[in-house]
């Protein structure tokens, strides 16, 4: 199905993204911080990058703009999982370029069905 990004600092949370994504016939690459999530989008060029805004180094909301600002990565598109759900934080990211927001702790089904409805569009 899709080749997905995901940057995210906690092993525990990759551990389960990747479990479910992995169930949906997805594959995942994963990257601890911003710098490496931005090194691998411009290298893989995934079909959805997943980033998480509070990560070390940059932060989500930095590698989604440096993302969208580079012509050869601004078609992936960016979906921000993130604990913080600080109504400024969503509007940034969605002005940004994403192509959606969800908070921690979120739902499976709900995760899926975004890059399933994004990966339709895109592939």
């Amino acid at each position: 199905m899709a080749k997905i990004l995901i940057a995210e600092d906690s092993p525990h949370f990759v551990r389960l993204v990747e479990l479910i994504l992995k169930r949906d016939g997805h594959t995942a690459r994963f990257a601890i911080d911003g710098e490496k999530a931005l090194s691998e989008v411009r290298k893989e060029l995934p079909d959805v990058a997943i980033l998480d805004v509070n990560m070390p180094g940059m932060n989500g909301l930095e590698v989604l703009e440096a993302i969208k600002a580079d012509p050869v990565t601004s078609a992936v598109p960016v979906i921000i999982l993130t604990a913080t759900s600080h109504a400024l934080t969503k509007q940034e990211a969605i002005a940004s370029g994403a192509a959606a927001f969800l908070t921690k702790p979120f739902s499976p089904i709900s995760l899926l069905s975004t890059i399933n409805k994004i990966t339709s569009k895109t592939l």
